[in-house]
């Protein structure tokens, strides 16, 4: 947390109370308790990175569902979620503390599929 400034990578929400530590890979199966496995992201992103609707490919880049961006719903969809389609996330500026390109690449491997079916 300390890594992103208490902020959302997505979004930079600032609200410590709504900032969550979400694993790149699950820790119990796969990932590690490191700062490189992990994302700062509001308690919104990290439910939609975790389930898949919100993608973060190895360079950084946000990718939001198709069945999302396609959705007509109200502002909180269109401004929250679909908006950052497309956008980089906030890095720590600590090049050590960086998400790893190669779990990002392996966790954006499974959003893609699942975007795709």
């Amino acid at each position: 947390m300390h890594a992103y400034r208490q902020r959302c990578a997505v979004c930079a929400l600032k609200r410590i109370e709504l900032i969550q530590a979400a694993h790149i890979l699950e820790f119990a199966s796969e990932g590690t308790n490191e700062v490189t496995n992990g994302v700062a992201l509001c308690a919104i992103h990290h439910l939609a990175y975790d389930r898949n609707l919100l993608g973060i490919d190895p360079t950084g880049v946000v990718h939001i569902a198709r069945a999302l961006r396609d959705e007509k719903d109200g502002p909180m969809l269109r401004e929250g979620i679909q908006s950052f389609h497309g956008m980089g996330i906030k890095l720590p500026t600590t090049p050590t503390q960086r998400p790893d390109p190669e779990r990002l690449a392996q966790r954006f491997e499974r959003f893609a599929r699942e975007d795709a079916a």
